[in-house]
């Protein structure tokens, strides 16, 4: 199917003007013609035309500047292209100052006018598709946008910009529930270009191969067709593998030939074909100790970890909790359901450790926004059972230890500062209900040392 041609109305109240006009422009462009500013303004309210090319003198001495307003007004994105034989440079000032995107001399007119003319539509063009792609991008992330105005989350924005401009892979790493996958699309959804997600779990030894690089016809039984694989789907974009740490060993084996060499070879091919694409992976473990550990390929790790980048928990951005909350509610709720929580279940809400994160703040809301209808807000017997228990369990203050204060002089003084410290741990445990993550971030304490205080005290097996 042929391109429209672009349509180019001539405003001049010279014929021989037109023809002379129309001639040089006739093979690339749709003219039609009006010889005053009242012709041109009917014409333009009738039908859409690209560009104006407009004589300034007609039956009034400036009468194409008067009517470039009129013009804009009835299209504001219109291109005006002045043809005069006034070579005064203020009277060309004024009329770019007016709106007009270029001004010929008619003298030149014939030499300059198709290279002018395309030289402007070209300029609207290219403006209209970065206008396009931007809105394309906006509507995007506005689907599922990252929400927070904390401090944490400023930077974790500030750097997302900054990653989204480089083209090096990345690993996020964050808890369940932290939004792994949007961060994932606000760096690598970029002009339109592909954004391939893979399931790491989901990848299984005997169909890697073909999941992730494709095959020909007849490779395996099964195969009726020849079918691209994701590298090759993701070519000139990102792949994303969410849960990396999940891709068993020997997948990764060969998931490291294709990163590094950036080129696949289907299966049951001998054809290698040269990609370009991004790695962005996801990760609620510390891939780092999975190396140590012998679970990870550390070749693979070198090539991955490239920038690292770290998703706040909930519990550590709670200044964000509102804007969350009140964003969760829109997105679930209707005219009937519930607006708000009140003050007695945000106050207990704050108080709870979200293991799920913001997924679980999501899931709740949507469960209540589903349960409840004909009140405003969701109330404390609202909640769920088992968030309440766990929360009142965890606000649970153990009873301070009755120890003397003067040590038993039949009892080891190595002794009594075990017990001591066995009944400290015992009382913190049950207050953050069990949470580790929580208990190692308020005592400044690592996990691993904090785990083996646990096991040696007989609190967590």
């Amino acid at each position: 199917m042929l391109a429209r041609k672009k349509k180019i109305l001539l405003v001049d109240d010279d014929r021989n003007i037109h023809l002379a006009n129309k001639y040089i422009l006739k093979d690339y462009y749709e003219c039609i013609s009006a010889y005053d500013g009242d012709e041109a303004r009917i014409i333009l309210q009738s039908q859409s035309v690209d560009l104006i090319l407009l004589d300034i003198h007609m039956r009034k001495y400036e009468e194409g500047l008067e009517f470039i307003p009129i013009f804009r007004e009835i299209d504001p994105d219109i291109d005006i292209v002045i043809s005069s034989s006034n070579k005064e440079l203020e009277l060309a000032a004024r009329a770019v100052k007016a709106g007009a995107s270029a001004y010929l001399i008619k003298e030149n007119a014939l030499e300059q006018l198709l290279i002018t003319v395309e030289s402007v539509l070209s300029k609207r063009e290219l403006i209209r598709q970065n206008q396009h792609l931007f809105k394309d991008r906006k509507r995007s992330l506005e689907k599922a946008s990252i929400i927070g105005e904390s401090k944490a989350m400023k930077k974790l924005l500030q750097d997302i910009e900054k990653i989204r401009r480089v083209q090096a892979n990345v690993v996020i790493t964050a808890e369940t529930g932290c939004g792994k996958e949007l961060v994932a699309r606000h760096i690598g959804v970029v002009d339109g270009a592909p954004f391939v997600t893979v399931d790491s779990s989901t990848i299984t030894h005997s169909m890697a191969e073909s999941m992730l690089f494709g095959h020909e016809k007849g490779a395996f039984t099964g195969a009726v067709a020849q079918s691209k694989g994701l590298f090759e789907e993701a070519n000139g974009g990102v792949i994303y593998f969410d849960e990396i740490s999940n891709m068993p060993l020997d997948i990764q084996t060969k998931l490291l030939r294709v990163v590094q060499e950036k080129e696949i070879m289907r299966l049951g091919s001998t054809k290698i074909i040269p990609l370009s694409f991004r790695v962005i992976c996801a990760t609620n473990r510390d891939l780092e100790k999975m190396v140590g550990e012998g679970k990870f390929k550390e070749d693979l790790f070198q090539r991955l970890n490239v920038v690292t980048l770290s998703i706040p928990p909930l519990r550590d951005r709670l200044e964000d909790f509102s804007l969350l909350v009140e964003s969760f509610f829109k997105k679930h709720g209707d005219e009937a359901s519930p607006k708000r929580f009140s003050d007695s279940a945000t106050e207990l809400l704050l108080k709870y450790s979200w293991p799920g994160n913001v997924r679980e703040l999501s899931n709740l809301i949507a469960n209540m926004c589903a349960l409840i209808h004909g009140q405003e807000e969701v109330e404390v017997e609202d909640l769920p059972e088992r968030l309440r228990i766990q929360t009142t369990h965890m606000l649970r203050i153990a009873p301070p230890a009755q120890e003397p204060t003067n040590i038993d002089i039949n009892e080891d003084f190595y002794e009594y500062m075990r017990r001591l410290e066995g009944k400290a741990l015992h009382g913190l445990y049950q207050s953050f209900s069990g949470n580790i993550s929580a208990m190692s971030k308020k005592l400044k304490m690592s996990r691993s040392h904090l785990y083996s205080k646990l096991y040696a005290h007989g609190i967590h097996k």
